[in-house]
């Protein structure tokens, strides 16, 4: 349960806010009304000639009733990164799987490096295939020749 006026996360049984002191209703058996709320906040915001108190939060506009934000996990933006080094076909897709799912930035900075790295891997496993290759045929057409001179 959380507090209509500041946002609180209360008790079940709490009757007061311990945040800002708003009644919860928990006595009563219902919440408080709306009229509660201004009649409480205008008597604070009343001036007198010897206290010149005025209720600061009376101004904040009730806590939206919300449920709080989870932190958003980040494992499968870090399996991608780990992956992309031994399986990077692999590693590539859960990068982009994860840059689709997350909502936050963070995470999905995570899958763009994870990209980045499968990318710049899959590059150099394509330029040393092709190296070894071309080192292949050539051995080859020396063996070749070799054979043909006996």
């Amino acid at each position: 349960m959380y507090c209509s006026k500041c946002g609180k996360q209360l008790n079940d049984d709490d009757a007061f806010c311990s945040g800002c002191g708003q009644p919860t209703g928990i006595n009563t058996g219902q919440a408080p009304s709306q009229s509660q709320s201004i009649s409480t906040s205008s008597y604070m915001n009343q001036t007198s000639s010897d206290n010149s108190y005025t209720d600061q939060t009376s101004s904040i506009p009730p806590y939206n009733q919300q449920e709080p934000v989870t932190k958003e996990d980040n494992t499968l933006a870090i399996i991608a990164i780990v992956i992309s080094f031994f399986l990077p076909a692999v590693g590539i897709i859960l990068a982009l799987v994860g840059h689709t799912n997350y909502k936050t930035k963070k995470n999905k900075n995570l899958c763009k490096i994870a990209i980045v790295i499968n990318l710049i891997i899959i590059i150099a496993l394509l330029v040393f295939a092709c190296v070894f290759l071309n080192s292949f045929a050539m051995l080859w057409e020396g063996l070749k020749s070799c054979q043909g001179m006996s």
